[in-house]
């Protein structure tokens, strides 16, 4: 399965998105990174209530006439204000499309997606499966806990956050599908997943349009998990090329064959990305999304990378 991010805009805009959605993949409605605001985070928590208000619409006039397309839905971090306040949209959204996994981020530990789990519950909330996400710095020692937890609720796979992980770790640049640090905290939660029985999926590569890496990302997946991964995607474009590649790359494939330790950089070297990355980000951004994309690299361009790269600068000492 694909899981495609859509951004949450006017209802038509995202009906037709989820409309779109051809057999083996999902539009997944985000309420959570989609609404960072990466220059004023006290405004995150506001931009996250727009967004509901949004979803509450869309599916206000969607009654009736959705299609029997499920969908899936990020919500925010359990223990948060904002996860109880996205429970009745999480409601609504399942009543009016089906809801076929929630997506529970920043899970640090068996408590934590218990209780999740139990509020979901308790809220009515039909959904096919509770998809946690280990991507903080404290998931590492924790991890059998937590798929033990999966394990006993029924969750049927972890996802691996690999942004909001390297932006935790005071990481920059960011390690990409060429080194091997990138492949360390992947093959460590897919191992967990897949010794209990539950799936591994893989998060949004940033690269859009570059083929040859996101097939040699596929062959290296399943060489670690088989057939038992899914993947994320950040865009239309790149859903449509890993759509062909997960049908079409083995585990004999090999492109990443140069997977390799990477030395740290020079202070120049992460200097001189680090401005770029937000120079790229600044001009691609619109308002209204937390993410940028650049339409001539084809890169993609998170708000985890943005902060990371504007902290490097900082911290240099030239933002």
């Amino acid at each position: 399965m694909i899981y495609q991010f859509i951004p949450v805009a006017a209802g038509r805009v995202m009906e037709r998105l989820i409309r779109s959605m051809v057999p083996g993949t999902m539009a997944v409605l985000d309420l959570e990174d989609g609404y960072l605001d990466v220059r004023d985070s006290g405004k995150t928590s506001d931009r996250r209530a727009s967004g509901r208000r949004q979803l509450l619409e869309l599916c206000a006039k969607a009654t009736g006439r959705a299609n029997g397309r499920p969908v899936a839905m990020r919500v925010n971090a359990a223990g948060s204000e904002d996860f109880g306040r996205d429970l009745p949209v999480v409601r609504a959204v399942a009543e009016t499309f089906g809801l076929s996994v929630v997506i529970l981020p920043k899970v640090e530990s068996g408590d934590q997606l218990r209780c999740s789990h139990a509020k979901l519950t308790a809220e009515a909330v039909e959904f096919g499966g509770l998809f946690q996400v280990v991507e903080t710095r404290k998931w590492i020692g924790r991890i059998d806990e937590i798929v033990a937890t999966a394990v006993e609720i029924g969750s049927p796979a972890i996802i691996y956050g690999h942004l909001d992980y390297w932006l935790a770790a005071d990481c920059w640049p960011f390690p990409n599908p060429r080194e091997q640090a990138y492949w360390e905290p992947v093959e460590r939660s897919a191992e967990r997943a897949l010794s209990a029985g539950l799936r591994y999926v893989h998060p949004p590569e940033t690269e859009l349009r570059d083929g040859a890496l996101l097939a040699g990302v596929v062959a290296r997946l399943r060489k670690i998990c088989g057939d038992r991964f899914d993947v994320f995607s950040a865009g239309m474009s790149q859903t449509s090329l890993l759509l062909r590649l997960v049908e079409a790359v083995s585990s004999s494939d090999s492109g990443l064959e140069s997977i390799s330790e990477q030395p740290p950089l020079a202070p120049v070297e992460r200097k001189r990305l680090a401005k770029e990355t937000c120079d790229l980000f600044e001009a691609n951004n619109r308002h209204e999304h937390s993410f940028s994309a650049d339409a001539r690299s084809g890169r993609f361009i998170a708000p985890h990378q943005y902060l990371a790269a504007l902290r490097c600068l900082r911290e240099i000492g030239d933002a």
